[in-house]
């Protein structure tokens, strides 16, 4: 807007609007863009804490009486069966968060996370 107001006849400054009508497109044109993946960062915002755990698989390691650790997110995590001791190199599924442990238990059929 500013731009065609220097397009006007003022003395000693004048804007060609062959050249602000392409630059506010493109700026409008990007605007939108972000304004897009901003929203859908926001809509597909990851969860932290249980909800964002519960659900992956994990292969677990140091496994001894049912507990073991396993990494997952980058960090590695003490882990315990709800179950059943599951051997050292399982896969298994995380089903809850007791504090800093997961609680794991075998992959149901079609656990592909």
């Amino acid at each position: 807007m500013g731009a065609l107001l220097l397009s006007g006849s003022a003395e000693g400054v004048q804007v060609d609007p062959l050249i602000v009508v392409p630059i506010a497109v493109v700026v409008v044109v990007l605007a939108v863009l972000l304004g897009r993946y901003a929203r859908q960062a926001q809509r597909g915002r990851a969860h932290s804490g249980a909800e964002g755990l519960v659900g992956r698989l994990v292969e677990l390691r140091d496994v001894r009486d049912g507990h073991g650790r396993a990494f997952l997110e980058g960090t590695w995590w003490s882990t315990r069966t709800a179950g059943p001791p599951l051997p050292e190199g399982a896969i298994a599924r995380v089903v809850d968060l007791d504090g800093l442990t997961l609680v794991v238990e075998p992959p149901t059929e079609g656990d592909d996370s």
